[in-house]
Formats: structure tokens, sequence, C-alpha cells
């Protein structure tokens, strides 16, 4: 996976038991991830549920939406953005294939299902794994003497119970986007510097023209809108600082001129920066 630097690590991942669980609730999560609400992958599988409300999760391949009461599957070293509508509860379970894969034998039926398939997502609408994963729930909530037997035993029989029900594609039917992945993680090391279009396709070694309908075709902007969102998403984060003034947070977070961060931050959220400010 050459876009490292949108790698998000498992908390829990030097830990003697490596399973994580995240709380998702008001555009907020516990604990904090480095790349909440925006694209990102790991190692291990998750399991996402939601409680209350609804959800949307996308690839740079397909997007679903989750609503209350659903579950998704997202399949190991899947880039991928938890997009949080309006009044949403939801929880995810991740953890890394090993934790389930006792022997040789276990390991190599899980990898045909996780390492190398072509399946991103699997929404899981059977009834049986959906109350395994309640139950998952519940456990999670206690930590026990027996919590990482029981733990490991539910996490077990949901995947067993998704074998069943999930397709095995063969390797050649992937479709990898290592050239958006690029240049998605180009614009979040970069997103503070001026950046062009003819920077981003340089470093994909791709053409202009071919970074641009990239965008469009999958994310359905283009790279100088997403350029522009990321930028105004960093500039929340600068706006909790009281000591900072507009004209500090727009040039920290890539704009070169006030007036247009201003102006871009209007459109996008209805309000100025210095409305937004006071609001919190």
């Amino acid at each position: 996976m050459n876009a490292h630097e949108l790698f998000e690590e498992n908390p829990n991942q030097n830990t003697a038991f490596p399973f994580c669980v995240i709380t998702g609730k008001d555009h907020d999560c516990y604990p904090k991830r480095l790349h909440f609400g925006e694209f990102h992958w790991h190692h291990d599988l998750q399991i996402t549920y939601v409680i209350k409300g609804s959800l949307l999760i996308k690839t740079l391949n397909t997007f679903v939406t989750l609503n209350e009461g659903e579950a998704i599957l997202v399949n190991t070293d899947v880039i991928h953005q938890i997009i949080q509508l309006e009044d949403v509860y939801y929880k995810s379970f991740i953890f890394p294939v090993s934790l389930i894969s006792t022997s040789s034998k276990i390991r190599a039926l899980v990898n045909q299902y996780t390492v190398n398939n072509g399946l991103e997502l699997y929404k899981i609408k059977e009834e049986k794994i959906y109350h395994l994963i309640h139950q998952l729930d519940k456990i999670a909530s206690f930590n026990g003497s027996n919590y990482a037997l029981a733990i490991t035993s539910y996490l077990g029989l949901i995947i067993y119970e998704l074998t069943l029900v999930m397709p095995v594609l063969q390797k050649e039917a992937m479709h990898t986007n290592m050239d958006l992945e690029n240049a998605i993680a180009y614009i979040h090391i970069h997103y503070d510097q001026p950046i062009t279009l003819e920077d981003i396709a340089e470093y994909c070694s791709i053409s202009v023209s071919n970074c641009g309908k990239l965008f469009k075709k999958i994310l359905s902007t283009t790279p100088y809108e997403y350029l522009i969102d990321y930028r105004i998403k960093k500039s929340l984060e600068l706006l909790a600082h009281k000591d900072l003034t507009i004209t500090e947070i727009a040039q920290q977070a890539g704009f070169n001129d006030v007036s247009n961060y201003i102006q871009s931050f209007k459109k996008r959220l209805n309000v100025t920066p210095k409305q937004y400010m006071k609001m919190l």
C-alpha cells in the first residue's frame, strides 16, 4: 500500500489483546482517531454497526449507506471513509485477522475472504450475524477476567458465519486505485503548501487529465475542490485555538489569501470563520 500517509494504526496493536472499540457519535469519536472522518486504511478487519441514525461508508470504488440496526464488514487494507449523518450513534470493532487465526489452517481459510480479496465491503443482512454483533457489543462493555476469551469466541463465530455468505473473489478481479490513493496522500501531506494539479499528477506519474478524471469518476469532485475541502477541514481544528487570528489560520491551512479562505469557508459551512469561532 503506497499511500502510507493514510495509514491508521490500531491503538491496541502493541498490546497483549489488540482488539479496539471505536464509538462514534455527533460527528466525533472515542478514542480519538488521527484520520477520523477522512480517507484512511488499516491492516485490521472492521465491523461497524449503527445503533441510532445513519452513516455513509465510502471506498475509492463504492459507497454504502448504513441505517439504524444495520452492520457492515470493512475488509483489510481497504481505503475507506466514514461520513456521519445527522444524529448517528455507532460502534466499530477493529481487530487483526491473527486474533481469530489460531492455526495455519484457520488462517488460510480466513485469508480467502480478507487478504488479497477483491471484496472491499460486505453489508451484513443476516439476522444471526447481527445478533452475534449485538452480543459482542455487550461483552465489549465489560472488562472481566474472561474478557479476551469471550471477545475472541464471538469474533470467531461472526467471521465463521460471514464465510458462509461472503463471496470469494479471485485476485485478478481486484480493482486497485493506487494513483488516486497517492493523489489523496499527496494532498494530505502538502495541503499547507502551494499545490497545483500538475504537482499532484507528477507525484502519481499520470497525466493532468487522467488525474482530474480519477477524482471526478470516483469521488465526484475535482482535485482542487478536494484540496479546498481538506484545507477547510484542517482549519476547523485551528479555529479552536483562540490565540490564532483568522489570517494566521488561513495561512497555516494553506490559503495564501484570507479573503479566499473566508469565502470558501462560508460557501461550505454557511458561516464565516469568525462566526464559527464565536460558536465554539
